[in-house]
């Protein structure tokens, strides 16, 4: 788990599929389409965040920041993100968004889990440090729980975790 000193905040991180291919579609600042990226619900400045995804036909993987503040999408320029991946976690701790794990489609067999964590400020992502990192996974539920952040399972190599 990862602790905030902060009040409770409530975050919602959802991996949702995209219509057709599972790529972005028609991408400008108004709409947007991803497949396999990861979302968190009362970002910096109450928005929808958004990170990564796949490309059409899963490729490429993105590395993109994007925020949504109910009427309109904006991207987000960063001079740090993470490396390029797809069905991450990610869930709000105090004002920052979290982004743990997911995959960044390297091994022989196109998936590569990572576990590694990131924050995101609003304005730019910032790698952490944590020890007794989680195991690598992807497509894991997490979500804040008072002060901290619980990740739930996931699937690794197309095993399923049930670890929490």
């Amino acid at each position: 788990m990862f602790s905030d000193a902060g009040g409770p905040c409530l975050a919602l991180a959802l991996t949702l599929a995209a219509s057709g291919c599972g790529g972005r579609t028609g991408l400008d600042s108004t709409s947007l389409a991803s497949g396999g990226d990861f979302r968190a619900n009362g970002g910096p400045s109450s928005r929808i965040v958004v990170f990564g995804g796949e490309g059409p036909l899963a490729d490429p993987l993105l590395d993109d920041t994007w925020t949504f503040d109910g009427a309109k999408w904006a991207r987000v320029s960063v001079a740090n993100s993470p490396p390029a991946r797809f069905s991450a976690s990610m869930a709000m701790l105090g004002h920052q968004v979290v982004l743990f794990g997911g995959n960044n489609g390297r091994g022989n067999d196109g998936n590569s889990g990572l576990n590694n964590t990131w924050t995101f400020d609003g304005t730019n992502w910032t790698p952490v440090s944590v020890s007794n990192d989680p195991p690598e996974r992807n497509y894991a539920p997490m979500a804040t729980l008072g002060n901290q952040l619980v990740l739930f399972g996931g699937n690794e190599l197309g095993y399923p975790l049930v670890d929490t």
